[in-house]
């Protein structure tokens, strides 16, 4: 969420156990059993070694996070939530999106509600992802967002992002732009691209690499744009109600 004095940057499940980079956690020789359970399968072990990699791995996280918020010039704000690996789910399994959903609700929209509050009456855009990719904390947020959209209108724009990397995928962006659609009731949402020059792409990059857990090698700028024929090239894209785009008059 973003006002022109400055943003929070919500943190639904702080607590994780994903990474990418082989030498992320070399120190703890802990990758295999990282991505066994990132995979959706029992981590290997006893319990103690489980939480004691959740821990590093949380811990690094939250590093990255935090140069991150510090660049952009954005307030964390962790909910209490553990990612799907942590909790003994798989990431990409929509079968208890419902469940899911209701226990997002209270908290993200109590942080949702709070920060409307303590900026009001100016305006409050918040970002929401559209779940492109299928990533169940994406959709079940979205989910949670789209149901309360009657509650937000005149309080707040809101805009729903295309998630990356997941949306340079073609198919996958097609599929999660459809499963977008019928969460908000098909309503008519517009795209609003924003191209990016050499120097903004080198800049997000940079940002994209502060994440350092989450790429095995450098990131490929490729996989961090849309799959959408316009525009050509770079871009980001957020999808927001008529006359309610980002920086739009408030109200219009």
């Amino acid at each position: 969420m973003r006002t022109r004095a400055g943003g929070l940057l919500l943190n639904l499940c702080p607590r994780s156990l994903y990474v990418a980079a082989r030498d992320a956690v070399a120190a703890r020789d802990a990758v295999a059993a990282t991505r066994a359970a990132t995979a959706g399968e029992a981590p290997a072990g006893a319990a103690e070694d489980h939480a004691r990699r959740v821990d590093y791995v949380t811990a690094l996280r939250t590093a990255e996070d935090a140069a991150f918020a510090q660049r952009c010039g954005l307030t964390r704000h962790d909910l209490p939530f553990e990612a799907p690996p942590v909790r003994g789910a798989r990431p990409f399994d929509l079968s208890d999106l419902k469940a899911q959903a209701a226990r997002f609700r209270a908290p993200l929209l109590g942080a949702i509600e709070a920060f409307v509050r303590r900026h009001a009456p100016q305006p409050v855009d918040l970002f929401c992802p559209m779940g492109i990719g299928g990533h169940a904390d994406h959709v079940a947020s979205m989910i949670v967002v789209a149901q309360a959209l009657p509650v937000l209108s005149g309080r707040a724009r809101v805009h729903f992002y295309e998630d990356l990397h997941y949306a340079s995928d073609a198919v996958a962006r097609r599929t999660g732009l459809a499963r977008a659609s019928i969460a908000l009731g098909h309503a008519p949402l517009q795209r609003h691209a924003f191209a990016l020059d050499a120097a903004a792409l080198a800049d997000k990059m940079t940002m994209i690499a502060l994440y350092a857990s989450q790429h095995d090698g450098a990131p490929d700028a490729r996989r961090f744009s849309p799959a959408a024929d316009a525009p050509a090239g770079p871009h980001e894209a957020v999808w927001s109600f008529p006359g309610a785009g980002p920086g739009a008059p408030f109200g219009a």
